[in-house]
């Protein structure tokens, strides 16, 4: 009996051994592969998650940044466009106040003129007057005492008629002056109109780059977040503002708005193939459009209304 027990213990001992063995190969194995997967599994999943994670926030932090900036600076070109526009309604009553003060000082001149037909008509009068005295002084010598009177009579008229010419050539001056005063007035504000519609243009031009600037913005956190089709509508829109503010921009504007069109054009170029380029390409623009469009102002010549000339009835 002992003879049997003894190959059936050896057995079960070598089999113990070989399961330790094969135990001890597997964890060294198993801890070999756990050793090289881990790092790899950090490397490849872990740490650009992380790395992602720090981008997405540096960029709220900057879009909300960039948010607080665009609110104040609509909310300062709202005020100068309120501001504007009382100013534009100020100059449009004060130029209804001139016209009406023209509209009465044309009807004075124009009364004015109707006297002065009535003068000449009299003049016209006095002047046949005196060929009939002269006839009379021919045919009647003998009257001389009555032509005497009759003479008086018509150097009286002729006095109180050169005296009448007097009056109205000198209110005729007054007229003169007076539309003189209101023409200076009305080239005043026609300069104060011109000056504001610049500085709303300006105002304009701002807003639109402001609008621009959030579209891009826009822009940029599309491609942070891998939406391209939204990042290319969104360029494409500031593209398209951008080049409509070339149709009023001065010579340096539109240099300006040249460099930011181009950008641009190269990011929707890229786009889809070429994202991280095409983002490059938009801080590009993006920078352009923080700097802002040079300040220019363009002189725009005013016509001035025709002075009146008001010319004096001749005395006889």
């Amino acid at each position: 009996m002992s003879v049997e027990s003894s190959p059936s213990f050896w057995r079960r001992f070598w089999r113990v051994v070989l399961r330790l063995l094969l135990a001890v190969i597997l964890g060294a194995a198993l801890g070999v592969a756990l050793y090289w997967t881990i790092p790899m599994l950090y490397r490849q999943f872990i740490l650009p998650v992380q790395e992602h994670s720090l981008r997405l926030d540096a960029l709220e932090a900057r879009q909300n940044q960039a948010d607080q900036q665009t609110l104040q600076r609509l909310s300062a070109l709202q005020s100068r466009l309120d501001a504007l526009e009382m100013q534009n309604d100020q100059n449009k009553q004060n130029l209804a106040d001139w016209a009406a003060r023209l509209e009465t000082l044309e009807t004075a001149q124009s009364a004015q003129q109707a006297q002065a037909t009535r003068v000449q008509e009299l003049q016209t009068g006095l002047a046949g007057m005196q060929q009939s005295l002269k006839e009379i002084q021919d045919a009647f010598d003998r009257l001389q005492v009555a032509q005497a009177a009759i003479q008086a009579s018509a150097q009286d008229a002729s006095e109180q008629l050169k005296t009448d010419l007097e009056e109205l050539q000198s209110e005729q001056a007054a007229i003169q002056a007076d539309l003189e005063e209101l023409r200076l007035q009305i080239e005043t504000s026609l300069q104060a109109a011109s000056a504001a519609d610049a500085s709303r243009q300006s105002l304009e031009q701002d807003l639109q780059m402001l609008i621009g600037l959030e579209l891009l913005n826009r822009a940029r956190d599309a491609l942070a977040q891998g939406n391209l089709g939204l990042a290319e509508a969104d360029i494409q829109a500031a593209r398209d503002r951008m080049a409509a503010l070339q149709t009023t921009a001065t010579p340096g504007q539109e240099d300006a708005l040249s460099a930011m069109i181009a950008y641009l054009d190269e990011a929707l170029e890229l786009l889809p193939r070429f994202p991280t380029a095409a983002a490059n390409r938009l801080e590009g623009a993006w920078q352009l459009i923080i700097e802002g469009l040079p300040v220019e102002f363009a002189i725009t010549a005013t016509s001035t209304p025709a002075s009146v000339t008001l010319t004096p009835t001749p005395t006889p």
